[in-house]
C-alpha cells in the first residue's frame, strides 16, 4: 500500500484493499466449511472466487491500469483474471488426487487429510452416497487410520469420474478466459497469457 500511495497509484490501492477483503472472506468461508461434507458446487465456487480468483483479477486489472489501457480493456483483463484464477484453483484441487502429479509435490491427498471439501470430492459425493459416509468416517479418524482412509477415499474419488468432471469445469473457465484474450490486441504479452491458460489445465498430465 505504501509503495502504491507514494507513486500515486490510488485507484489500484483501492482495488487492492477490496481484494484483501475478498481474500479474508474466502479464508473465513473455507474455515467455516472445513470438515463439512455438505458443500454445493456453487458454495465451493464462491470460496474460489473470494480466495483465489479475486487476487488473479486484481493482478490483471492492475497491470492493465499501469499500462494505460482503456477502461474497457482493464475490465476485460479483470474478467480474464477471474476466469484464469478459477481454472487455476480447480486444477490445483484436482492435483491433490492425481497420482501423476506426485513429482510436483501434489497428489498427497492433503486436502482430504485436512478436511477440505473441494470440487472433485463434491462431484464424487453427489454420485455416491457411500463416498460421503466414508468421508465422515475419515473426519472422525486420526493418525495412520486417517491416512489409510484418505488413500482409499482418494481412489474412490478418482474412480467416480469426478476428476474428469472437475477438469471440465476448469476447462470451461479457461475457454472463457481465452475468449476474452481474443478481444485484446495481439502482443507477446497476450501470447504469454494464452500459454499460461493452456498450461493451467495441462499440468494435470
Amino acid at each position: 500500500f505504501t509503495v502504491m500511495m507514494e507513486h500515486g497509484l490510488y485507484e489500484i490501492a483501492l482495488h487492492l484493499g477490496r481484494t484483501v477483503e475478498d481474500l479474508v472472506q474466502g479464508e473465513l468461508l473455507q474455515l467455516e466449511h472445513q470438515g463439512a461434507p455438505v458443500l454445493s458446487e456453487d458454495e465451493y465456487l464462491t470460496i474460489v472466487r473470494y480466495k483465489t480468483a479475486s487476487l488473479f483479477s486484481w493482478c490483471c486489472r492492475s497491470g492493465g491500469m499501469i499500462a494505460g489501457h482503456s477502461e474497457e480493456q482493464v475490465e476485460d483483463l479483470a474478467r480474464f483474471g477471474y476466469h484464469f484464477g478459477t481454472a487455476f484453483q480447480i486444477t490445483d484441487d484436482v492435483l491433490d488426487y492425481a497420482g501423476a502429479s506426485l513429482a510436483m509435490g501434489k497428489g498427497n491427498l492433503n486436502d482430504l487429510m485436512e478436511g477440505k471439501t473441494t470440487l472433485p470430492l463434491i462431484f464424487a459425493m453427489n454420485r455416491d452416497e457411500g463416498i460421503k459416509d466414508r468421508y465422515l468416517s475419515l473426519l472422525a479418524s486420526v493418525g495412520e487410520a486417517r491416512e489409510e482412509s484418505a488413500r482409499k477415499l482418494g481412489a474412490l474419488v478418482v474412480a467416480s469420474g469426478a476428476i474428469r468432471d472437475s477438469l471440465a469445469v476448469a476447462g470451461d473457465h479457461v475457454e472463457r478466459a481465452l475468449a476474452i484474450l481474443e478481444t485484446l490486441p495481439e502482443s507477446p504479452h497476450r501470447f504469454a497469457l494464452w500459454n499460461l491458460c493452456k498450461f493451467t489445465t495441462n499440468r494435470i498430465h
